[in-house]
């Protein structure tokens, strides 16, 4: 088992075993917080990302009713009996 510890004199084989489940515990935490950490970087990778796309589709949704106001606005000088 990894991470086993050896017995110490006057240790008995009970106390030996919890304390290499402690040591296997306390890699197992480790390796998890830097799993956490890693997540919690790409978490804000995402966020940061999605920031980025909803101020694109907002833009986009500005220029789209700009557009519009634009072509009705282009047809109703155009409709005008007195444009010509």
């Amino acid at each position: 088992m990894p991470g086993k510890v050896p017995l110490r004199h006057g240790q008995s084989g009970a106390l030996a075993g919890a304390t290499s489940v402690t040591v296997v515990a306390a890699a197992d935490a480790r390796a998890r917080s830097k799993e956490t950490c890693k997540d919690r970087g790409y978490i804000r990778e995402l966020e940061r990302e999605m920031q980025h796309k909803d101020k694109s589709l907002d833009e986009t949704a500005v220029l789209l009713e700009l557009s519009k106001k634009l072509t009705l606005s282009n047809f109703k000088w155009v409709d005008r009996p007195d444009a010509v």
